[in-house]
């Protein structure tokens, strides 16, 4: 999925933004169990500007979940391998 942009609707800010999957980095993760039925990224970093990083919000996180399970798993299995 290089390269790959996704977009994250804000309904409470009225904004859309745009991530790139490539700028996402220090993903930690939850619940990890067999079959990793519960696993879920806790937190992460955004590299918005070269240089300069901020956490994913809570939403951007969920978003992520929800959307881009195929790219979240890929994340786990190198975090755990």
């Amino acid at each position: 999925m290089d390269g790959n942009i996704f977009n994250i609707n804000y309904i409470m800010e009225g904004k859309q933004m745009k991530l790139n999957l490539n700028n996402i980095y220090d993903i930690e993760f939850e619940d990890i169990t067999p079959g990793f039925a519960d696993v879920y990224i806790s937190n992460a970093s955004y590299e918005y500007e070269k240089g300069k990083y901020r956490d994913l919000t809570d939403t951007e996180l969920d978003w992520l979940g929800m959307h881009e399970s195929e790219w979240v798993y890929e994340q786990l299995l190198d975090y755990l391998y």
